[in-house]
């Protein structure tokens, strides 16, 4: 059913690369084509993501990661007394999270019964 299962960056490596959102503005829009909106798993909620306006550089990914990063997935941030999971329709790019994405035409809202 999964097409693709994967975790993201290791946590020392994200730390220093990534930007909060005033110093992305103060970017030049050539400066910010650079970066990629980025969540981890503090930031994914039961069925809703809070995103921390954090912001990390493109080329610390392959392109492939890219690619998987621009489609709606599911995020799964946590399993502890119940799993935190949501879907991203916002193309985050994953810190310290899992991603999964299903196959071409499955509704994925039927996974997380919304």
């Amino acid at each position: 059913m999964l097409k693709q299962l994967l975790g993201g960056l290791p946590q020392q490596k994200m730390e220093r690369k990534k930007i909060k959102l005033d110093v992305f503005l103060s970017l030049s829009k050539k400066e910010q084509e650079k970066y990629i909106k980025i969540i981890q798993t503090s930031d994914i909620q039961r069925y809703r993501i809070d995103w921390q306006k954090e912001f990390i550089l493109k080329s610390l990914y392959t392109k492939n990661k890219i690619d998987l990063f621009n489609c709606d997935k599911i995020v799964i941030g946590r399993l502890n007394k119940f799993l935190k999971a949501t879907i991203d329709t916002e193309n985050y790019a994953l810190g310290k999270a899992t991603l999964i994405i299903p196959k071409e035409n499955v509704n994925i809202n039927f996974y997380l019964d919304y």
